[in-house]
């Protein structure tokens, strides 16, 4: 047998990424076998290795730098229990460009996010709860800089926020104009709707 190595690359669409990605590699004959033995393969499309991986896009791991902070001293409003801190201008990197901070006086929020694995259900609700709140920002954020993210680098912040925009809103254009804007609870709720879509958020069952 040949050993041969190949490599593959893939590019998915963000658009159409979910929380995960499963690999699938299948060994699969090519034509009809004319002889073989008892237990050979011989037709066509035959499987006869398969085998897959799993790589997960999104998790509850924290997505971006978190700290817990005393509210007053940063001159948020104490009874906030989370403040996400945005980027000045789209063009700042995407990694690093945001940063959650979470109200030491909000303890089950901190203990939740703080916690790896085997959430309660209680905490699972805060998380999620939170999770479409970041989304919002975001997404808001994105329309209010529209016009500036279609000319960002690839690796800024504004391009990876206009994608997230993108996946969450099926035309983003549409909800950029300042009377759309206004009807703050529509926004919200396509917002809230296109989140739980693509994996974050509460599940509706």
């Amino acid at each position: 047998m040949v050993n041969r190595q190949f490599d593959v690359e893939i590019e998915v669409d963000p658009q159409f990424a979910g929380t995960s990605i499963v690999l699938t590699r299948r060994l699969v004959l090519e034509r009809d076998r004319l002889s073989s033995s008892a237990g050979e393969a011989c037709q066509a499309g035959s499987i006869l290795l398969s085998d897959e991986q799993s790589l997960r896009l999104m998790g509850p791991e924290a997505m971006f730098p978190t700290e817990v902070v005393d509210f007053q001293a940063f001159g948020i409003d104490p009874g906030a229990s989370w403040h996400l801190v945005m980027p000045a201008t789209p063009d700042e990197p995407a990694m690093g460009a945001l940063l959650l901070l979470l109200n030491p006086l909000d303890t089950k929020l901190v203990k939740a996010v703080q916690r790896v694995k085997n959430h309660t259900d209680d905490q699972l609700a805060l998380i999620e709860s939170m999770e479409e709140g970041l989304v919002d920002e975001m997404v808001r954020w994105s329309l209010a800089h529209w016009d500036e993210l279609g000319d960002c680098d690839s690796e800024s912040f504004g391009a990876a926020a206009r994608v997230l925009t993108s996946r969450v809103l099926d035309d983003p254009a549409s909800w950029t104009s300042e009377s759309v804007l206004r009807s703050s609870m529509d926004l919200r709720s396509s917002i809230v709707a296109g989140t739980r879509a693509i994996g974050f958020g509460r599940a509706l069952s």
